[in-house]
């Protein structure tokens, strides 16, 4: 057998075994083609892929409100730091703290208090 394939290799002249497995191949795909066959490996690639991009699009919309909620915070927090430190004369981390939860929180609930800090 290993003769025959170093000869097919060196003459270029094709092998029984290659025919049969050419002529086998071509009339598979004949057979799918008239049967109008479903390729079902791709079917089911195609199920799973949509399975998986739903389930990815559920976690970026549930990761996409604690990234809102930061943006908030940040913007929240600097607006409350400016305030705070030209004002007041404040420069304790923890009532800066307390203060930016309590305008996030309001923020939250109410939109028109939100707009103020997407500016």
């Amino acid at each position: 057998m290993s003769v025959k394939w170093i000869q097919s290799l060196l003459g270029n002249k094709p092998s029984a075994e290659s025919l049969q497995q050419g002529s086998v191949e071509k009339t598979l795909r004949e057979k799918i083609e008239k049967t109008n066959g479903v390729d079902v490996p791709h079917e089911v690639l195609t199920q799973e892929a949509a399975e998986h991009y739903a389930a990815l699009e559920g976690l970026k919309a549930a990761g996409s409100g604690s990234d809102k909620r930061e943006r908030l915070k940040k913007k929240v927090r600097k607006k409350v730091w400016d305030v705070v430190t030209q004002d007041f004369d404040i420069e304790d981390e923890q009532v800066i703290e307390e203060i930016t939860e309590r305008m996030c929180e309001f923020a939250e609930s109410d939109p028109d208090c939100a707009k103020m800090f997407e500016e």
